[in-house]
């Protein structure tokens, strides 16, 4: 038990930092994604556990690893990619493509390659080889392996972890395997809210969602189309739901993403705009790329 004049302090002191220097320390884990940022309040604070909802191939698993990128890259942050179901090199390849902004189908080819093309990919290789990224590939891993994974880096480092992905959510396992699979998600996902909180790291999972009604006519995820939604809106701090109109049609505003903030424990929803760059599988700010695929917005 404390005085409130002590925390009272402490929380005028940490919104006094924030407004004056726009989060110097850290206290925050941006996305690199302005407008986001903004809205959900400087970035995602130490604790939370963010769902990224979307249906196959919209986006999600890039999403994460862009975020996973920036906060190693450009934060200098430390980051674990639970994977299960990929591989290796297969990140690292969606990595260096999103990074040097080469063409995927380039590096998975092999053809194509021009000068420029190899002067990116070689500063996006040097960029990323000093990063300290992590990556688990195991398959159906269980939260307490996840915990264990997380602790060798903490252990091992000069650093904390920062952030923790993992993608997808549908194959991390639950430690009850006798019980009804709606409860078991709901087990996972309360696991994974309390590992976020004990380790004091952003934690990110990628979840597949339902095919959104027929009779809604714009194909807009909503956070009932979350499966196990229950048990995701209430655990959750933030949901973001990705949507991209050519997904359904391919000359609705190619190019254009929309980034739904379904959730937001912290203060505000709404829906954020980005750039989808196919080529790179990577999301961009939307000021910074114009008409990316010779789409209108």
């Amino acid at each position: 038990m404390i005085d409130i004049k002590e925390s009272l302090v402490a929380a005028m002191d940490a919104i006094t930092l924030r407004c004056e220097l726009r989060n110097p320390s850290g206290e925050f884990l941006a996305t690199g994604y302005y407008v986001l940022d903004d809205m959900i309040g400087l970035g995602i604070r130490p604790g939370n556990l963010v769902v990224i909802g979307g249906r196959p191939s919209m986006g999600k698993s890039a999403l994460a690893l862009n975020i996973a990128e920036h906060a190693a890259c450009e934060l200098k942050r430390t980051v674990l990619v639970i994977a299960p179901g990929s591989d290796d090199l297969s990140i690292n390849e969606r990595l260096l493509s999103g990074r040097a902004l080469v063409d995927g189908h380039k590096l998975k080819t092999g053809r194509g390659f021009g000068s420029q093309d190899m002067v990116q990919l070689g500063s996006a290789y040097t960029e990323l080889y000093h990063a300290r990224i992590f990556t688990d590939c195991s398959s159906r891993p269980t939260v307490d392996a996840i915990g264990d994974a997380a602790s060798l880096i903490i252990k091992g480092g000069q650093e904390l972890l920062d952030l923790i992905v993992i993608d997808p959510l549908d194959l991390v396992e639950p430690d009850n395997r006798v019980s009804v699979r709606h409860e078991q998600v709901g087990q996972v996902i309360r696991d994974l809210k309390r590992l976020a909180h004990d380790l004091s790291v952003v934690l990110v999972v990628c979840s597949e969602i339902n095919k959104p009604d027929r009779d809604r006519f714009d194909h807009r995820p909503v956070m009932a189309d979350l499966r196990e939604s229950s048990s995701i809106e209430e655990q959750a701090d933030l949901v973001l739901l990705l949507h991209r109109p050519d997904y359904y049609h391919a000359d609705d505003q190619p190019g254009l993403a929309e980034l739904i903030i379904a959730k937001n424990r912290p203060g505000a929803t709404g829906t954020v705009k980005l750039a989808w760059l196919n080529k790179f599988s990577r999301f961009e700010n939307l000021a910074l790329v114009a008409d990316p695929l010779g789409g209108s917005f």
